[in-house]
């Protein structure tokens, strides 16, 4: 795995990777205030 990101993406693999799991942070976060909203108005 790590071979291929080196190849693919050359010496910004590192960058790649910390945007990556910056997107994935950020669509969990989105994910988690969605079901808290929903969760929020079921219980009015």
């Amino acid at each position: 795995m790590k071979d291929l990101a080196i190849r693919t993406f050359g010496e910004n693999d590192k960058i790649v990777l910390l945007a990556g799991m910056a997107f994935v942070l950020a669509a969990a976060a989105v994910v988690a205030v969605d079901n808290a909203e929903s969760i929020t108005c079921a219980s009015l």
